[in-house]
């Protein structure tokens, strides 16, 4: 068994830190990353309006997305991440994933610089609003404001 380090994909800034971080932490430590992606498909009766041109769309944003971020792991920390795209509520497909992935032992998270707040993940995780699966990972937060170079730094 190897041992995963758990990313989520979103829109903030502070993602791209956290994959960085655990990139580097999964090189030195012989693990693998995992980076999800979550596609919320829209409501019901937009997307019967719609169809599923919508949906593909967002499929392939999402995968995008997430091979810019595998490039990034692997220009930095020389690694080939996992990349796993599921559609549906943020909070309850991460919990899924953790509770089927056994090998998942920590979730990486980045805090925002933005004065809204530390960002929309890990401000659910620290109000109990996302839930992370029947099993106990290891929650991972790293601090905003650092550069690339600082967040190597840090992970080594």
């Amino acid at each position: 068994m190897q041992r995963k380090l758990l990313c989520i994909s979103d829109n903030s800034t502070e993602c791209k830190t956290a994959v960085l971080f655990a990139a580097k932490r999964a090189a030195l430590n012989g693990s693998q990353l995992v980076i999800l992606r979550v596609i919320e498909p829209p409501e019901n009766s937009l997307l019967s309006t719609i169809g599923d041109a919508i949906i593909d769309d967002l499929r392939l944003e999402a995968l995008d997305k997430l091979q810019s971020l595998h490039k990034f792991a692997k220009e930095n920390a020389g690694i080939d991440a996992q990349i796993i795209i599921r559609e549906g509520d943020l909070s309850r497909e991460i919990s899924n994933l953790i509770d089927e992935d056994l090998e998942i032992k920590t979730l990486f998270l980045a805090t925002s610089s933005a004065k809204s707040g530390p960002g929309p993940i890990l401000s659910a995780a620290t109000r109990g609003a996302l839930i992370l699966g029947k099993r106990r990972v290891g929650i991972m937060i790293i601090p905003a404001g650092l550069s690339d170079d600082e967040i190597l730094e840090l992970a080594g």
